[in-house]
């Protein structure tokens, strides 16, 4: 018989099979000597479980979340993102950095209740304040959030979020599809205020617009995948339904 497998493997077929009780180390130390371990294997194996340790204790994960999250309750996946927003009068071709304010964008990825931080620049430092005070304006708890891999969503910002235990997710590489409710939000954003006026050279007018626009998104405005209701009225809703299934 041939048996291919790791030390905890073997050790357990001798103990089944042979009555033989061997320390999974001992093995480990004989598969070493005689060359019995593939190396390209070995090292996979090694990196795959300082990734799941490193995962386990930094609450943030290389990859996209599953999809089984995005559906599930408020609160449990939102989707972060930003939008460049070019100054009124500003010339959107120089790709100056003076000449942009930066709209970070927060959507639950269930109810789609939405709020919007403007800010001056997009340093990491920057963004984790700007996300403390907009999950404020969020009305339940947040589990996971999904990025993009974005400077800006590193450093003090992975730090806020460990800080507040929220799970941090990335999207693939240049892969806006990751996050496809906050960039359709964007799209919306578009469309529907900056291109209808709503630009300003002043930077707390520009706040001020965007706080209406905020509530408008959440409270006026149908969303076609919630059967045109409003993100807020969806979750009132639904924390019905889960009163009576609680009963």
């Amino acid at each position: 018989m041939i048996l291919v497998g790791g030390k905890d493997k073997i050790e357990a077929h001798l103990k089944n099979e042979r009555g033989i009780k061997v320390n999974h180390n001992t093995i480990n130390k004989y598969l070493h000597i005689h060359k019995k371990i593939n190396p390209k294997i070995s090292l996979k194996n090694t990196i795959a479980m300082r990734n799941k340790k490193d995962r386990e204790v930094s609450l943030k994960a290389r990859f996209r979340p599953p999809n089984k999250l995005k559906d599930l309750a408020p609160g449990v996946l939102l989707e972060k993102d930003m939008k460049y927003i070019i100054k009124l009068g500003q010339n959107k071709q120089l790709k100056k950095e003076s000449g942009y304010w930066y709209q970070q964008t927060i959507i639950d990825s269930f109810t789609r209740i939405r709020v919007i931080e403007l800010t001056k620049d997009f340093e990491s430092k920057t963004m984790s304040l700007a996300f403390d005070r907009a999950i404020k304006r969020m009305p339940f708890n947040i589990a996971c959030v999904n990025v993009d891999n974005g400077s800006e969503n590193k450093g003090h910002f992975s730090t806020c979020l460990q800080e507040k235990n929220i799970f941090q997710f990335y999207s693939n590489t240049a892969t806006p599809t990751d996050n496809p409710r906050v960039e359709r939000s964007h799209l919306s954003d578009e469309l529907e205020f900056y291109r209808r006026g709503n630009l300003y050279t002043n930077f707390e007018k520009q706040v001020n617009a965007s706080c209406k626009w905020e509530y408008i998104y959440n409270y006026l405005r149908p969303h076609q995948a919630l059967n045109q209701m409003t993100p807020m009225t969806f979750y009132e809703l639904w924390k019905k339904i889960q009163k009576k299934l609680i009963k």
